[in-house]
């Protein structure tokens, strides 16, 4: 999610499930990609005035079941040589959003508590061994009669299943993924994403690039969404 309020970009990366310290890079990457769109054949940025750009704010929302302590992530955390201060910096600011109707930041908005109970709904429902699409589907109905996001799901009930299904399809690959190369001794690298941001930026079909790199589509999707393509 990327928008601007007045000088400054605020660049979110949505529903966090799972801890992943190389947040820096990926927001990084989606910045820069925004910002070669945006200056794509712009010949002032060779002049000799400076070209402004909006001040950006990173940020990442998280709302999964393990406890993440950090508050500030760095990309200067993933340099190799880290002996000098870093001539380049990006710092991702994480806001846990687990339920809480006593925290203060769901507070401010509905709407976030709203999506903040409809998760903590699903996993519930899902810890007591239901089958996804029942834990999906009981959970929206309950995040209804509460009276959360009202009138969001009951407008857009079938596209909001079929978002939380791909969601969760992508969050059991990637765990079962993770549970895989802990077992073979091995680590899944960010190439991969790099990969996929790469034929993004080429405008491949998320089809071909999924049957290429021999992933589910759904985290094609993702990444695309991530890159506001």
């Amino acid at each position: 999610m990327v928008f601007e309020i007045e000088d400054i970009f605020v660049i979110i990366i949505e529903h966090q499930s799972a801890i992943n310290p190389n947040m820096p890079l990926r927001i990084l990457l989606c910045l820069v990609f925004i910002l070669s769109k945006v200056f794509a054949g712009n010949k002032l940025i060779y002049g000799r005035k400076l070209v402004k750009i909006p001040t950006p704010k990173f940020y990442a929302l998280y709302n999964g079941r393990e406890e993440w302590d950090e508050s500030i992530l760095k990309l200067s955390d993933a340099f190799i040589d880290s002996g000098e201060k870093p001539r380049l910096e990006a710092e991702v600011k994480i806001i846990n959003i687990n339920y809480d109707p006593e925290d203060e930041l769901l507070k401010r908005s509905h709407s976030l508590t709203g999506y903040a109970f409809l998760i903590a709904e699903i996993n519930k429902n899902l810890g007591l061994k239901m089958d996804r699409d029942k834990a999906i589907y009981l959970a929206v109905e309950e995040c209804v009669k509460k009276g959360y996001l009202v009138d969001f799901l009951n407008e857009n009930k079938e596209e909001a299943l079929s978002m939380l299904y791909a969601e969760y399809d992508y969050e059991t690959d990637i765990q079962v993924n993770r549970e895989e190369a802990r077992e073979e001794g091995q680590e899944k690298t960010w190439e991969e994403d790099l990969k996929i941001m790469r034929m993004l930026a080429l405008k491949k079909p998320a089809d071909e690039i999924a049957e290429e790199l021999r992933i589910p589509i759904e985290r094609v999707v993702m990444a695309k969404e991530a890159m506001m393509l």
